[in-house]
């Protein structure tokens, strides 16, 4: 009763519920600790395992096993971008906060917020580790959680609860400093359980006693292998999150992140602000992408893009005509590496092939990029809607800014996440950059926090740069991996697209093959929509040790 199928998603796909409150006044609140983003990329093949089991992948997905039929619309996946423990709620949906006359809604969450980095100036960041895979008499699967000791805390830091021997026991002790400072916090939050929720089956017909013991089965196998690789799978937590909830289940919504106070070396730099904004957006507009990718095409921003590609047995790029002799479009963008940039080949080549050619003319009616122009858009010193006046003369101090800029800049680990054919047409695999808690870099480097890499550059990019076009990239990551170029394809076979974009989508997450992104390109575009013409490297060497 708490999840709905989208409308607008082929194939179906099962979403949360929003709240509805009888009065403004009311909501949910909960307080969560992030799990970092490397470990839930980590676990997302956990989740491809449980869910293998659940459709008995040897007979096919969605196939019946004893007259049961388990498909996606009966499974909701949990965003491995939010992942999180909740530790306590403020306000829950079976037990809201009682009201208080004299304090509206945003003045109470900021009150909690307050209250909540107070609490977390209290405690260290801790060590967590994965134990158990489990399917919860619910349908959640769980993965439960332990916190772990550590002896190297510093103990004269008086104000630390979790320190030393303690560190173990760090979620119950927040949980009861938390009871003793806000003045209220649910009783149908979380007690002793330490977890995340992995997925959950929506459907009792769903799961027969022949699923319900070959999905208990591959748990076990996965506790196993958790027990067996115990120190691999530790991760820190760091920050806590506030969620001014909007949907049952999933912690979307207003989310305020706050670092636990007593800081010390033991994992990733800290997130500051601005850097948990650039997050918060990203996934926000990765879900608005989806979504749109999911609705009709466009076909007239289509149309509008074919005017800028030749036809012919395969659609090119046509070149640039620019006003003047010193105008140019210059772009910034990180080359992708070689094995990664095949694959997105082979991605773009697989979805095209779905698209029939044009009937009269044998015509392609779809464009792949090509395998040596494969790259990551960063951002633009001159973009074709918005030239830099004399571009031209603008170069060699551009890239001679790009070449400082890449001495401040380590490399950056990337990982393909989704795979969404957009509405423009625009087949577009989204990215997402990668926390490296163990790299030693020196105080310099600007992308310590490499899960920000991409934000960080675009930052100095537009503070340093003699112009800043307004129409660039923001948050997104993103590779266009195709283009459907005819407004005349039609929907069936736009479904076939969309339908293998989602395939490729859950193999990406269970099979993520990240890379190290160890350049940059600076390239003057000759031609629309790509990125030919006259390049200039640019390593990236932040944070490198020189030798002697």
């Amino acid at each position: 009763e708490l999840f709905t199928l989208a409308s607008d998603s082929l194939p179906p796909r099962l979403v949360p519920k929003e709240f509805a409150f009888e009065h403004e006044d009311d909501a949910v609140a909960v307080v969560c600790a992030e799990i970092p983003r490397a470990t839930a990329q980590q676990w997302q093949g956990i989740t491809a395992a449980v869910l293998a089991a659940l459709r008995d992948e040897s007979k096919g997905t969605g196939t019946r096993s004893g007259g049961v039929e388990t498909t996606m619309e009966s499974v909701y996946v949990s965003d491995a971008n939010i992942m999180h423990v909740t530790l306590f709620y403020t306000s829950h949906p079976d037990d809201l906060a009682p009201r208080n006359p004299g304090e509206r809604k945003a003045d109470r969450m900021e009150r909690e917020v307050t209250q909540l980095r107070e609490l977390a100036a209290k405690f260290a960041p801790f060590r967590v580790t994965p134990v158990k895979v489990a399917l919860a008499a619910s349908g959640a699967i769980l993965l439960l959680l332990q916190c772990l000791n550590d002896d190297s805390m510093d103990i004269h830091l008086e104000a630390v609860k979790n320190a030393g021997i303690h560190a173990e026991f760090s979620v119950d002790l927040l949980r009861q400093e938390a009871q003793e400072l806000f003045p209220f916090v649910s009783a149908k939050g979380p007690s002793t359980i330490i977890h995340t929720t992995l997925a959950r089956v929506l459907s009792v017909d769903a799961v027969d006693a022949t699923v319900l013991a070959r999905v208990r089965d591959v748990c076990q196998q996965l506790s196993a292998r958790l027990a067996s690789d115990a120190d691999s799978n530790t991760f820190v937590v760091e920050q806590l999150w506030h969620v001014d909830e909007s949907h049952y289940i999933r912690p979307a919504g207003r989310t305020s992140v706050v670092s636990l106070g007593a800081q010390r070396d033991l994992a990733s730099t800290q997130c500051s602000e601005a850097e948990a904004q650039w997050r918060q957006q990203r996934a926000e507009l990765y879900e608005e992408l989806y979504r749109g990718g999911q609705k009709p095409l466009n076909r007239a921003a289509v149309l509008a893009t074919r005017a800028h590609f030749t036809p012919g047995a395969t659609l090119e790029p046509k070149p640039y005509v620019l006003p003047s002799e010193d105008d140019m479009v210059t772009l910034i963008c990180a080359a992708i590496p070689p094995e990664m940039a095949q694959r997105c080949r082979e991605i773009g080549e697989q979805l095209a092939a779905l698209l029939p050619r044009e009937p009269e003319t044998d015509n392609a009616v779809a464009y792949v990029n090509r395998l040596d122009l494969m790259h990551v858009t960063l951002f633009h010193t001159s973009h074709p809607e918005d030239l830099a006046p004399n571009a031209k003369s603008r170069r060699a101090a551009d890239v001679a800014q790009l070449t400082a800029m890449g001495t401040h800049f380590a490399p950056i680990p990337m990982a393909p996440v989704k795979v969404i054919l957009a509405s423009s047409g625009a087949v577009i695999l989204l990215f997402q950059c990668l926390p490296t808690a163990d790299a030693e870099l020196s105080g310099d480097v600007v992308n310590a926090n490499t899960e920000f890499s991409v934000d960080h550059l675009r930052r100095v990019a537009k503070e340093t740069f003699s112009y800043a076009p307004k129409t660039d990239t923001r948050v997104i990551i993103h590779s266009t991996l195709a283009r459907v170029l005819s407004p005349d394809v039609g929907e069936e076979a736009l479904s076939r697209v969309r339908a293998k974009c989602e395939e490729i989508s859950a193999e990406l997450a269970a099979d993520p093959q990240p890379a190290l992104f160890d350049k940059l390109w600076y390239v003057e575009e000759t031609h629309h929509f790509s990125p030919q013409g006259p390049r200039t490297v640019i390593p990236l060497v932040g944070g490198q040790k020189q030798t002697q």
